[in-house]
């Protein structure tokens, strides 16, 4: 299974530095596959279909992520996500 997402300015805008739960990559994983309190850390968590399923974080997310943690300017984008297994 593989799912392109888009990270949006709103979900920038929305999204809260350091907060696994709150950060733009998750926010857009829960609107683009309708599911909630996805877990951004050294992997990728979240509820689908009724079952716990993991992802890898791809290097530009890592990189996203990091610029975003660190208060610098980011931009929206979007990423494939790939590699998504039950966890």
């Amino acid at each position: 299974m593989k799912k392109k997402i888009e990270v949006t300015a709103t979900d920038i805008k929305k999204g809260e530095p350091d907060a696994v739960y709150k950060c733009p990559i998750g926010r857009a994983i829960n609107r683009t596959l309708k599911v909630k309190n996805t877990y951004v850390a050294e992997m990728i968590y979240f509820r689908y279909s009724g079952k716990e399923m993991v992802a890898n974080i791809p290097v530009k997310v890592e990189k996203f992520i990091e610029r975003f943690d660190d208060s610098k300017s980011v931009k929206p984008f979007s990423f494939t996500l790939k590699g998504i297994e039950e966890n």
